[in-house]
């Protein structure tokens, strides 16, 4: 979300200050810390003698699920045993897996989460087709390591719900300029979720729920995986939307769609699903965001509604 310079300024410096209290729950109070990244969480690198992590400081709104830090934690550990190079949760000093930290104003509570350094540097946009190929084959190494639930876990969204985070439908809020498009779309979106749960032939599965470019690293092992905070319970072509949704944005000709679904299907049967389906899972995707948006109050709101509703009127 942007900000004007002063204000994200003194918001630097109030987060600063929340980080440095949640490493005193790590005994880490001398080490050294730098911000590397702000979207809807803070993350900052953490050195402690010659050892890094990394640090998430999330804002005070929640929209995740209770127990998502369990859930998250015990999930990464899973995967690490498994081979996928993910970041696993560093505990406090009393074991939990989060600290939730008072900033300086009221109300101002935020979770934070130690991390694991995963080394690497970040896959720039436009990502390559080289990039979006090696996106694919990690996206299948998910899905192949990922557990079937019959019921919901705790602590992970349900996928079932259109707008899957844990706000309220704020999309009656759009300028009147858009028409029904929004609408319409929830109706569509909710129509191919509905459809996908009642045609399911296998349990749903726990999913990362975000894997796109800016979730990944590229190291001497290939790509790492990133950012579990939005685990959802679903089914794999739920994930894949979302992928091809945080793809969408730099391409233009469909080059890159076309190689990441060549690369998954290289590795993992590519879902047998019609295309109407596989396109109202991506406007529900757009939904999320949109709403997520809404709620936080996004200063460039403007521009990002108008970005989401070109996608969905095509």
């Amino acid at each position: 979300m942007s900000r004007p310079a002063a204000s994200a300024a003194a918001h630097a410096r109030r987060t600063r200050r929340v980080a440095l209290r949640a490493l005193s729950r790590y005994g880490l109070q001398d080490a050294q810390l730098r911000r590397v990244a702000e979207s809807f969480n803070a993350t900052y690198r953490v050195t402690h003698g010659a050892t890094s992590y990394s640090l998430r400081v999330a804002p005070p709104i929640r929209i995740h699920r209770p127990g998502a830090a369990v859930a998250e934690a015990d999930w990464t550990e899973q995967l690490a045993r498994a081979g996928v190079q993910v970041p696993r949760v560093v505990r406090t000093l009393d074991a939990s897996p989060s600290v939730l930290v008072a900033g300086d104003e009221e109300g101002d509570v935020r979770e934070c989460m130690l991390f694991d350094w995963v080394p690497g540097r970040p896959v720039r946009r436009p990502a390559s087709v080289r990039d979006v190929m090696e996106l694919a084959a990690l996206s299948a190494q998910l899905h192949e390591a990922s557990q079937s639930r019959e019921t919901l876990p705790a602590g992970v969204l349900d996928a079932r719900s259109v707008l899957l985070f844990e706000l309220p439908d704020r999309l009656d809020e759009v300028p009147a300029r858009f028409g029904s498009l929004f609408t319409d779309a929830l109706a569509r979106a909710a129509g191919a979720i509905d459809h996908l749960w009642r045609q399911a032939q296998a349990p749903p599965r726990i999913l990362h729920g975000d894997l796109t470019p800016s979730n990944v690293v590229r190291s001497a092992r290939g790509l790492g995986v990133i950012d579990f905070q939005d685990l959802m319970w679903g089914f794999e072509v739920q994930d894949l939307a979302t992928t091809l949704v945080g793809l969408s944005r730099d391409d233009t000709d469909g080059s890159l769609a076309h190689a990441f679904r060549h690369a998954y299907a290289a590795h993992r049967p590519w879902p047998d699903v019609e295309v109407p389906l596989l396109r109202g899972l991506q406007a529900g995707r757009r939904l999320q965001t949109v709403n997520l948006a809404l709620n936080l109050g996004q200063r460039d709101l403007d521009a990002y509604l108008d970005y989401h509703a070109a996608a969905l009127r095509k």
